[in-house]
């Protein structure tokens, strides 16, 4: 989907964005593919459904386990696109779109794709596969559903990811101030 820019920075650059909300919906069908993926592995192997284990002890604790991920998954993509820009931190803002409810970190430097690609997927690796891959090996059933839990709640950055595909790894790209997508820098 193109839409428009109001920042004169941007004017008449190329726009591409999906809606947060149709990033939500997306994420939701996402999760049948990551839990057949994940979760039948682990049943085959380990004898456990991990859908069994999603029960929590509190509702403390689920809320702190939901709220402390979000701010780990969010400062994931902060810290690695900070590395690739050339003022740090202070290029990085975060925040909680409310209307949607959904929260977001934005770079406001451009990056280039592959770049936006590594912070992007960042969350994915750290927070999704490896503790899933880390509880296939190990037996772990609470640390698989922390796995797919959180490679579901990479859903949006998964589609984020997949409007660039087809572009140069070496263009550059802004991050959408206000929309999950980009906006092309000239070739």
């Amino acid at each position: 989907m193109k839409t428009q820019v109001t920042d004169k920075q941007f004017e008449g650059k190329q726009v591409i964005t999906i809606s947060f909300a149709k990033a939500n919906s997306v994420a939701m069908l996402i999760m049948i593919p990551i839990i057949l993926v994940l979760g039948v592995p682990y049943y085959f192997i380990w004898g456990v459904n991990v859908l069994d284990q999603l029960s929590f002890k509190s509702i403390g604790f689920y809320i702190f386990f939901v709220v402390a991920g979000i701010v780990i998954h969010e400062l994931l993509h902060g810290v690695t696109w900070a590395l690739f820009t050339k003022n740090g931190f202070r290029s990085i803002h975060f925040g909680v779109k409310w209307e949607d409810p959904t929260p977001y970190c934005h770079t406001t430097e451009a990056l280039k794709v592959w770049q936006y690609l590594v912070g992007g997927m960042m969350p994915l690796l750290i927070m999704g596969l490896i503790p899933s891959i880390w509880a296939l090996a190990k037996g772990n059933a609470l640390l698989m559903v922390y796995g797919i839990f959180f490679s579901i709640a990479a859903g949006g950055d998964i589609q984020s990811v997949w409007l660039f595909r087809k572009l140069n790894r070496n263009q550059l790209i802004y991050d959408h101030p206000e929309e999950i997508g980009f906006i092309l820098e000239d070739k």
